[in-house]
């Protein structure tokens, strides 16, 4: 199993990250064994987009759904989600994208070094998301991400890390700007950081998000749910 974590964390560091997906990038100091865990949650991510006559726009992109996530040895976290998710200015907002999408996805964190001593993981992972609006089923925003946790007390863990996200990698979200369609692409590298608080069987997450290197888009999360 500690082979397979190497191998996958390697591989999720130049692929693609997630507004949508919360959480360190290693699987996070889970129970030896097998976890499950069940979650409802909330973001909400700036972002600089294009359409195809390159014509840009500042829009964030507001989510609320529910997670699953399963965890194998405490080395390989699987995470499964679902909701509603739509487009909504926060600097253009005449002139901002407009649309409502099913979103749905799932992703995958690796522990590829735990320290014998100290509290600390390092690892990585990758995230994917498609976006449905009406029959179009395009491609949400695919992330990519290494970063590492530090377990302050048990149950109390901070974690941070670099991202890099793209939007439309496959086929690109529609949305409405005046009455028009557009297709829209983004892609940007982010520095993230986050708490996560476990308490017996409840499960608490907070996370900001910060597009590089100008930090004038900005992201935030929050999740409450339960393991088992």
């Amino acid at each position: 199993m500690r082979a397979l974590g190497f191998v996958l964390a390697a591989l999720a560091v130049p692929a693609l990250a997630s507004a949508t997906d919360l959480g360190p990038a290693p699987a996070g100091f889970d129970r030896d064994g097998f976890t499950l865990r069940g979650t409802l949650k909330a973001t909400s991510q700036q972002y600089l987009l294009q359409a195809d006559d390159g014509t840009e726009y500042k829009s964030s992109f507001a989510f609320a759904g529910a997670e699953a996530a399963f965890g194998i040895q405490d080395r390989v976290r699987f995470v499964g989600m679902a909701g509603i998710g739509g487009f909504n200015g926060y600097d253009q907002p005449l002139t901002a994208p407009d649309g409502n999408y099913s979103v749905f996805g799932g992703g995958v964190r690796v522990t590829a070094w735990r320290g014998k001593r100290l509290p600390m993981e390092l690892g990585g992972g990758v995230n994917l998301t498609w976006w449905q609006r009406d029959d179009r089923l395009a491609s949400g925003e695919w992330t990519a991400m290494a970063g590492g946790a530090i377990r302050v007390t048990p149950g109390n863990v901070i974690y941070g890390g670099a991202q890099y996200y793209t939007i439309g990698s496959s086929t690109r979200p529609q949305a409405e700007v005046g009455g028009t369609v557009v297709n829209l692409k983004g892609d940007a590298p982010a520095l993230y950081g986050g708490w996560e608080l476990r308490l017996l069987l409840l499960s608490l997450r907070a996370e900001v998000r910060g597009e590089a290197p100008t930090w004038r888009r900005l992201g935030f999360g929050v999740s409450a749910g339960f393991d088992f």
